[in-house]
């Protein structure tokens, strides 16, 4: 006995490109491949007229039932409470995550400027005492030059005072011919 026998069942074979709203449909065509039909398509296609399903399938239909379905809505407020918690976790976390980058951040910086602050005051101390220290080498070496002309001058006038002594003395000599 060969298997396609063993069925009451006519043979259904699919053909895609048929212009019915079903892809099986039981026909005598040229075979492209035989197909074992389920019980849902006698229940739904073959026996469609019938008042009540068969009970094969009646079992397995789902019932509506208030409580369940209650229960349902409750577990998908549930759900939608625990997933909209994770997000604002998730948020939180991300930002306090943002948080302590842009803290760490600020800090790096403000160290940084001020210690930049701190070298240039420090660097601009050093500059003016090294300045104050070569004006008071210049005032004290201006003052050295200054005593040395001033004992110059000094010598000069003297110098000068000296010949005018010599030459007055010379003039009287000469006037009074001594020698």
């Amino acid at each position: 006995m060969n298997l396609r026998e063993q069925f009451e069942y006519p043979e259904v074979y699919s053909t895609p490109s048929t212009p019915f709203s079903h892809r099986y449909q039981t026909s005598h065509q040229s075979r492209v491949a035989v197909v074992k039909p389920s019980e849902s398509f006698y229940v739904h296609c073959q026996d469609a007229p019938q008042e009540q399903l068969p009970r094969c399938v009646r079992d397995y239909r789902r019932k509506f039932c208030a409580r369940i379905a209650k229960l349902n809505q409750q577990r998908v407020k549930e759900r939608r409470k625990i997933i909209l918690k994770d997000r604002v976790d998730c948020l939180s976390e991300r930002l306090e995550r943002v948080r302590l980058v842009y803290t760490d951040y600020h800090q790096r910086r403000n160290q940084n400027w001020l210690k930049t602050r701190e070298l240039m005051a420090n660097d601009m101390k050093e500059h003016l005492q090294r300045r104050e220290r070569k004006l008071i080498e210049r005032v004290e070496s201006l003052r050295e030059h200054n005593g040395q002309v001033k004992n110059r001058c000094e010598l000069l006038r003297y110098g000068n005072y000296l010949r005018r002594i010599a030459r007055q003395h010379e003039e009287r000599r000469k006037r009074k011919s001594i020698f």
